[in-house]
């Protein structure tokens, strides 16, 4: 019988898949770049820079004066051994190109052409090195065009555990500074080697054409948290004045709108409070945290304060036990749905959600607590008895200035385009635009909505006018048909 197939090969093993970097356990990559000042933005002062922008070239860098190249290499050297900066390195290309120079059989420092002649042996040996060395051409006054090595940059990997904090990833950018700062001051010494056998020794100062720069994805992280982080007070700060000045608007008395700021700033403390206590980290997440509880906390002491206002009692107490029974449960109520739609964060896989589950939920519960035990207490202790009285009254009359704005429907359609104009120029992007011709676009919208504004108040009073005139009319009328009648 014929001999039984063979068995069928075994199936491959599955590709490899790459290491998985956790915080801690890797390192964040940089590099050193030379012949690179910094990058030309053309995009628009309230735009963020745009990623693929191109490099504003150093046009003093030359990879074949022996200076630069001996401070190039001496600068990897050094690194190489700086291990709290550098935990790996991949081979320098100053070093590749002083092999290659060696297998050309030219001397070190090389010159211009010899070293140009390295370059084109490795980038065709190693295809991946063509990213190392960036070329540019360059055209003479003559009309002919040459190319020069315009930059060169070399991937390391860093001291910088993965997922670094961002004050601590601060700690270590000025440390790179520090270490930049001090390499550039250093004069090194390096022998060259004459036609006879004998060696001279020369000395490399620093020059211009050998700055070096490093740069790091992790750094463009660390600014904008720390960016985020230090501008959580004034962002506060500035929450703070708007919820305000909505409640002073809608209220008309100033006195509640104080208490209601004192009811948000001991909302925020007792926040800040209990992180600190559970050992929080305070990041980006958090300062973001914060700035929403500024609007939490004012929706519902705004609510209160309005209603509070608008009672028809005589009394405080009871202004305050009118205001808490008319919308003390649509509070409670829209705190619970606003939980509920939070909660479910709890269980994601991306650990901002899961804060943002943690944060929130606290924010409503305290600004709930305050509202109903602090702010509702305050005022009635100290808030007006009747409408319009209180610092409403003490203040010009302050307590009309809802009416006055919210009086009709117009009027509460001017408040809106007007909100929207003033909060149109606060925005950086909107400001430029209204700007860009000398503010003639600006003047024409205010000077066009005002002009509009007026127009409408002033057909409204006529109609008003008018409506109550025909009201009078037939009243008059209807008083002398009942005489003759």
């Amino acid at each position: 019988p014929p001999p039984p197939p063979p068995p069928p090969p075994p199936p491959s093993p599955p590709p490899l898949q790459p290491a998985e970097r956790f915080a801690g356990t890797n390192y964040e990559k940089a590099q050193l770049t030379w012949g690179i000042e910094d990058i030309q933005d053309d995009s628009a002062s309230y735009a963020p820079r745009e990623v693929d922008a191109n490099p504003v070239v150093n046009a003093a860098f030359d990879i074949g004066d022996p200076v630069t190249q001996v401070r190039m290499l001496k600068l990897c050297e050094v690194l190489e051994n700086r291990t709290d900066l550098a935990s790996s390195f991949t081979a320098c290309p100053m070093q590749v190109l002083r092999s290659a120079g060696t297998t050309l059989s030219y001397p070190w420092p090389m010159n211009s052409s010899q070293i140009l002649d390295a370059i084109t042996r490795v980038v065709t040996e190693r295809p991946s090195y063509r990213k190392t060395f960036g070329l540019q051409t360059v055209t003479s006054s003559s009309g002919a065009s040459t190319k020069r090595v315009a930059w060169v940059k070399v991937d390391f990997m860093s001291g910088m555990p993965f997922r670094l904090s961002a004050t601590k990833l601060e700690h270590e950018y000025f440390k790179f500074l520090d270490f930049i700062a001090e390499f550039e001051g250093t004069t090194f010494q390096y022998s060259v080697t004459n036609a006879d056998g004998t060696a001279t020794l020369y000395s490399a100062p620093p020059t211009p054409s050998s700055t070096v720069k490093v740069t790091s994805e992790s750094w463009v992280r660390m600014a904008t948290e720390l960016q985020a982080i230090r501008g959580t007070v004034s962002s506060i700060a500035v929450s703070l004045a708007f919820a305000v000045f909505a409640t002073f608007i809608f209220t008309g008395d100033a006195f509640v709108a104080f208490m209601a700021l004192l009811s948000m700033l001991a909302i925020i403390l007792a926040v800040v409070a209990i992180l600190v206590a559970l050992k929080v980290k305070f990041g980006i997440v958090e300062a973001i945290s914060l700035t929403i509880l500024v609007g939490i906390s004012v929706d519902f002491s705004l609510h209160l304060a309005e209603s509070f206002t608008r009672s028809h009692f005589t009394s405080r107490g009871m202004r305050g036990v009118d205001a808490v029974s008319r919308v003390g449960y649509p509070i409670v109520s829209a705190a619970m749905t606003t939980m509920s739609a939070v909660m479910p964060m709890l269980w994601c896989q991306v650990q901002v959600l899961v804060r943002f589950g943690q944060i929130i939920p606290l924010c409503i519960i305290m600004s709930l607590v305050y509202g109903f035990h602090f702010f509702i207490p305050m005022l009635m202790s100290f808030g007006p008895n009747v409408p319009g009285g209180g610092a409403g009254k003490w203040l010009c009359h302050m307590g009309k200035l809802p009416n006055l704005l919210f009086g009709t429907q117009t009027r509460r359609l001017i408040f809106l385009v007007a909100s929207g104009i003033v909060f149109g120029i606060l925005l950086p992007a909107t400001r430029v635009l209204l700007y860009k011709d000398g503010g003639t676009t600006l003047t024409i919208i205010v000077c066009g909505f005002v002009f509009l504004s007026a127009v409408s108040i002033y057909v409204e009073q006529r109609c008003r006018r008018r409506a109550v005139a025909v009201a009078d009319s037939s009243e008059a009328s209807s008083r002398v048909a009942a005489r003759v009648l």
